[in-house]
């Protein structure tokens, strides 16, 4: 769980007018997510297609619309962020869940310029390894309906940005630090291979 100060200002960065924001979780990493979702009163869909047996729904991608100050948004940012659970997404406010599903299912499975396979976007350390070795035309069909990508820190009061003008992302505070030296911005990202 993260610091309630951090919860509200990971909050505040999210939560902008005209921008809407999705969670995507890792079913195997967050206990009885489907059943959550269920019960949560929220836009959501598998990004796996079909009937599922109930072990593999348990353990498959969920995309969720995130609403400020909602139960599942409370869940999500305490419970999952920091706990390598899923990604967040931020959107422009007319994108439907099923849209943007769509439009991530076309991303289930990744290749990288090495020819690595990678099938689990929504784990932030698999995100932040591969988004930055994504060749031009990939990371631009991506980010085509997507504003940003905010993936946890292995530092709980950072987030990495990623977005089609930042391949390698942007780390970012989330906390403004009072002994911070002048010209302590953002940090760029190296690459990192899987």
């Amino acid at each position: 769980m993260i610091d309630p100060s951090l919860h509200e200002i990971l909050h505040s960065h999210l939560f902008v007018p005209g921008i809407d924001v999705y969670a995507l979780l890792d079913g195997a990493a967050t206990g009885l997510l489907p059943y959550r979702l269920r019960r949560s009163g929220e836009d959501y869909a598998c990004l796996f297609r079909g009937h599922l047996d109930p072990l593999i729904e348990a353990s498959a991608p969920w995309l969720v619309r995130l609403r400020p100050r909602r139960p599942l948004t409370d869940f999500v940012l305490r419970q999952c962020w920091h706990r390598r659970r899923g990604i967040l997404l931020r959107t422009p406010e007319y994108l439907d869940v099923h849209t943007l599903r769509s439009h991530l299912r076309r991303f289930l499975r990744v290749e990288t310029p090495a020819g690595n396979r990678v099938f689990r976007l929504c784990d932030p350390q698999v995100f932040r390894a591969v988004a930055p070795a994504l060749d031009a035309r990939t990371r631009r069909d991506f980010f085509a309906p997507i504003h940003a990508v905010c993936v946890e820190d292995d530092a709980a009061d950072h987030l990495w940005q990623f977005d089609i003008d930042h391949a390698h992302g942007r780390c970012l505070p989330l906390s403004v630090h009072p002994h911070r030296r002048a010209g302590d911005g953002p940090r760029t990202r190296s690459r990192h291979a899987l």
